[in-house]
């Protein structure tokens, strides 16, 4: 007897394209992984080279097919990161940690960014869970013991760079900032000894010289800070931030004429900065240069965003008393 008479074969028919679908449904959702795959690794060979939007272009092609690639999610927010734009990286690597709430990358990063953003008790949260999952992990000791001395919490800064000098007594950086934490507690000779430490084990870096050069500064020991920020141009002839120091120090002395000779050395390798356009008019001002004065303050306050140390306020009774 037929198939076709006894009405079999149209009983088996649904379970042949039942089973037929599922397996083709496997095999898209395998596809789509593949695919995903190829992509995420394609990206992240990429990563050195390619723009931030190519990157974040990517990433969302991955999520798409992939929407709990935590993998993903991290690039973009890496992405994110590179564009300016911290607070979408935050987001990113905070979904990346929904997805693997152990993803040492996402945390790293996003304690980067809360850093960076100022929003430091939530950077030390993430350090923290960080420091749990990698005991061994020094670097992110010592950044966290950075972001206490934002909070000044000096106590627990100290506690941590002395963990990191324990196991690396031979870095120089650690002492130098253990040495930045001791000036700002109003320990200067403390300080002192871990700047010498550190210049001793590398006599020709920048580092100890150019912090050491702020902590006289703040301190308000212009000649040795003067003859610090000289040794950083020495080093480093492009070394903004000690052509900035210096005319610092000179402003702080009165003579602005030298005051006004090393900003404009400093503007020479970054003329973006709101900050320095400020110190400049200021130094134009006091010279009698006018108009100088008024140009330089105007392009300071185009950027009143970027103004850090100089309060736009300041720049605007500047530009209010010049005649």
């Amino acid at each position: 007897m037929s198939m076709r008479r006894t009405g079999a074969g149209f009983r088996a028919l649904p379970l042949l394209v039942l089973a037929l679908s599922a397996v083709l449904s496997l095999t898209n959702c395998e596809s789509k992984s593949a695919r995903a795959a190829k992509l995420l690794s394609r990206a992240e060979s990429m990563e050195e080279t390619a723009s931030p939007d190519s990157m974040i272009a990517l990433a969302n092609r991955v999520l798409k097919l992939d929407p709990d690639s935590y993998e993903a999610y991290d690039l973009r927010g890496r992405g994110y990161d590179d564009k300016g734009d911290r607070r979408a990286g935050i987001r990113d690597y905070g979904a990346a940690l929904k997805l693997k709430p152990d993803f040492v990358d996402a945390l790293d990063d996003r304690g980067t960014d809360y850093d960076f953003v100022g929003i430091f008790d939530s950077a030390v949260a993430d350090y923290n869970r960080l420091i749990e999952l990698q005991p061994t992990n020094t670097d992110r000791l010592l950044t966290r013991g950075l972001v206490f001395q934002e909070l000044e919490k000096y106590d627990l800064a100290l506690a941590d760079i002395n963990r990191v000098i324990q196991a690396r007594p031979n870095d120089p950086d650690a002492y130098v900032y253990r040495a930045d934490v001791y000036s700002e507690m109003d320990s200067l000779s403390k300080a002192q000894l871990d700047y010498d430490r550190s210049i001793k084990l590398e006599p020709n870096r920048v580092l100890p010289y150019y912090h050491r050069g702020l902590a006289y500064l703040d301190h308000e020991l212009y000649d040795p800070a003067v003859t610090d920020f000289t040794r950083v141009t020495q080093i480093d002839s492009k070394n903004d931030g000690a052509w900035e120091g210096l005319g610092d120090c000179y402003a702080a002395l009165n003579k602005f004429d030298m005051a006004l000779l090393e900003y404009a050395q400093a503007m020479q390798w970054d003329s973006t900065r709101a900050d320095l356009w400020a110190k400049l008019g200021f130094a134009s001002w006091q010279l009698g240069k006018n108009d100088d004065a008024r140009r330089q303050l105007a392009r300071a306050l185009g950027q009143r965003a970027d103004l850090i140390g100089v309060s736009a306020d300041s720049v605007k009774s500047w530009l209010g008393r010049i005649r």
